[in-house]
């Protein structure tokens, strides 16, 4: 089994408690370590510290499957928009030929057999 391990820096949660962060990390929520605080093993595992530290690989990863995801998120909010004007504009578009169906309806006879000759 894996020992404990002594906090390099200044070690942060965010504030979903999901991820350690380093100070200055706008997302940092919660102090978690000190330098000389002792990171239970479990813990340094399951958040991929390093000598003490946040792995920097991990966290260039991290941030990459952050960005991908907010990019995602984005063109998914950009096409649900798209989406939602195309239903308006179809939905204008069948209010309109509604209406002068009901306008042509409405039309007195006489008008309606000149109109067609």
């Amino acid at each position: 089994m894996s020992q404990n391990m002594i906090a390099a820096a200044k070690l942060f949660l965010v504030a979903d408690k999901s991820e350690l962060v380093a100070e200055g990390d706008p997302r940092a929520a919660f102090l978690y370590a000190t330098p000389g605080d002792e990171i239970p093993a479990e813990a340094a595992e399951m958040f991929g510290l390093v000598d003490g530290d946040i792995d920097p690989a991990l966290a260039e990863r991290l941030a990459a499957d952050r960005e991908e995801a907010a990019a995602a998120e984005a063109a998914a909010a950009e096409a649900a928009e798209k989406e939602k004007a195309a239903a308006e504009a179809a939905a204008a578009e069948a209010a309109e030929k509604e209406k002068a169906a009901a306008a042509d309806k409405a039309k007195p006879a006489s008008a309606n057999k000149a109109a067609t000759k």
